[in-house]
């Protein structure tokens, strides 16, 4: 009996050690979540990353927000009526929406933010997403004041919307964070350094109390926020890290409860040792790769460029990466709002056909065996499944074009910064889709985030025509055309839509598989 009771004393005191840490952190309700590379910025309006994103959607709320699916229900808007010509929207704001001081969120500051938002002095980056609102296209390339934007104060909780166009997709796009309001007193007092903690007041679900550079960002629940009784955790914290390997050994010793994303080379071990926390799901991401159409020899030479689309395997690299990756022909993934992608020739080719194809292309451009050697500098971010298919793709490249390519490897917000600036020569990106049509907008001439500098007169008519048309099958054959001629002409290199791949605790609820891949930190809750 005293055996038996001493084994037990040791069970206990072991159970103790091993629980205490756990106890301690359910204590403080905090929750910790990998981000991936550090943010390109806290500011909604100039904000380009996906990264950036899941940080301003915590601290943020838009007039349309997103629940634990992902699905479109109402944010700082309570209600919201739409004329019958569809150009008119009306966005009752709640009664109790505060900014994180405690003062009022007032029609007249989403009247000022969304004017900022087209403002070429503020140097936004998604523009594009307000481009149907009166005066909106004008504003950002100059040619109107930010003041004769088609919004204005009904009343202290009316905003209203006037819309040179309708825009079916505009709802969708006031859950975006280049619609979020900015407290304006913030931004006068501090410009660009508004966004630190102790500066930034913001309207979300989580206020920014701590942000430590590479490190992570320290969020505490907002009491000032509308559903702030429902919000369970008392902290958020999100861990900055450019090695996602590093990510899984946080969470095997359990420092994070979510991590953002489990690299190829973790898969196996994924799969054998952590299947109870393992989530994979098909999400709305496009990895592709853009060449700088502002510079020689890109620039006049479509034909060249088809020659880099068409040698790269996309079937082998979807294979050897193995996490749920499928190849990428289209720009936009099927499935979206029930778009079905445009279909290429090329796609209908087998591999060898499309390889003996890019040969022709390369010598026909005066490049490879008996002409001038090619050389591409590749940039691409230092996240490890991003390195693997950048050394894939130069592999590809050098086997079946004989083409040298040195591989420019950088911090993420690096990548975005030089694409931005037309600083690169090939770049690797990736992008998330919330809308058919909204990837297809990056490569129109009139919008900021045209990174390759794409210009063609048809693409633009095939997209107007798209905007503008009275019913959705009609738009959705005109992007089809548009998203074909974009790709016939290599402005973009798809590779593969992703799959999201994260390691999930089980004592985390709330969390619900999408495919946008979005996961508010505000309806999880820790067991």
């Amino acid at each position: 009996m005293r055996r038996l009771f001493a084994s037990f004393a040791l069970l206990l005191a072991a159970t103790l050690t091993i629980a205490a840490p756990m106890a301690a952190q359910a204590k403080t309700d905090a929750i910790h979540i990998g981000l991936g590379p550090a943010p390109d910025t806290l500011d909604p309006h100039k904000a380009g990353s996906v990264y950036s994103a899941t940080v301003l959607r915590e601290l943020f709320e838009g007039l349309v927000t997103r629940d634990a699916q992902a699905n479109l229900i109402p944010g700082a808007a309570e209600s919201w009526t739409i004329s019958p010509d569809g150009l008119v929207y009306t966005f009752k704001l709640r009664a109790d929406a505060k900014w994180t001081d405690g003062s009022p969120v007032t029609a007249e500051d989403w009247v000022w933010s969304w004017r900022r938002a087209v403002d070429p002095a503020t140097r936004p980056y998604f523009t594009n997403l307000l481009y149907a609102i009166e005066n909106a296209a004008e504003i950002v390339t100059g040619a109107k004041p930010p003041e004769s934007l088609g919004v204005r104060a009904v009343d202290l909780l009316t905003f209203e919307v006037r819309l040179a166009r309708p825009d079916p997709n505009l709802l969708a796009y006031t859950s975006h964070q280049a619609t979020y309001p900015v407290h304006r007193p913030s931004v006068e007092k501090h410009g660009d350094e508004f966004t630190k903690p102790g500066n930034l007041v913001s309207n979300g679900a989580w206020m920014l109390t701590e942000a430590v550079p590479q490190t992570h960002f320290r969020l505490a629940r907002n009491p000032h926020f509308h559903d702030a009784a429902n919000v369970r955790l008392a902290e958020a914290w999100f861990h900055i890290t450019d090695d996602q390997s590093t990510e899984v050994k946080r969470f095997r010793a359990g420092e994070l409860h979510i991590t953002e994303r489990v690299p190829q080379t973790q898969l196996a071990l994924a799969r054998q040792q952590l299947a109870d926390s393992l989530r994979i799901h098909p999400m709305t991401v496009a990895r592709f790769m853009t060449a700088n159409l502002t510079r020689e020899p890109w620039k006049d030479n479509p034909g060249l460029r088809r020659a880099l689309y068409l040698a790269l395997d996309r079937d082998a690299m979807a294979k050897a990466l193995d996490g749920g990756e499928t190849p990428a022909y289209s720009l936009i993934p099927a499935g979206l709002e029930n778009y079905s992608p445009a279909k290429l020739d090329d796609q209908r080719k087998t591999q060898a056909e499309r390889d003996e194809l890019a040969r022709k292309l390369l010598a026909e451009a005066g490049y490879g065996p008996g002409g001038k050697p090619l050389r591409v500098t590749l940039m691409h971010s230092s996240t490890e499944t991003v390195r693997r298919v950048a050394v894939m793709v130069a592999a590809m490249w050098k086997q079946k074009l004989g083409i040298d390519t040195t591989l420019d490897n950088q911090e993420f917000r690096v990548t975005v910064a030089k694409t931005r600036t037309k600083d690169y020569d090939v770049a690797m990106r990736g992008w998330r889709s919330i809308t058919p049509v909204y990837a297809m907008e990056n490569f129109r001439e009139r919008d900021p985030s045209n990174n390759p500098g794409y210009a063609s007169p048809i693409f633009e008519d095939l997209m107007t025509r798209a905007e503008t048309a009275l019913d959705i099958e009609t738009s959705y054959e005109l992007l089809r055309q548009a998203e074909a001629l974009l790709i016939e002409d290599a402005a973009v290199i798809p590779l593969f839509f992703e799959a999201s791949r994260r390691l999930v605790s089980p004592r985390v609820k709330g969390y619900a598989d999408n495919l946008q891949d979005i996961h508010p930190v505000r309806w999880m809750w820790l067991e």
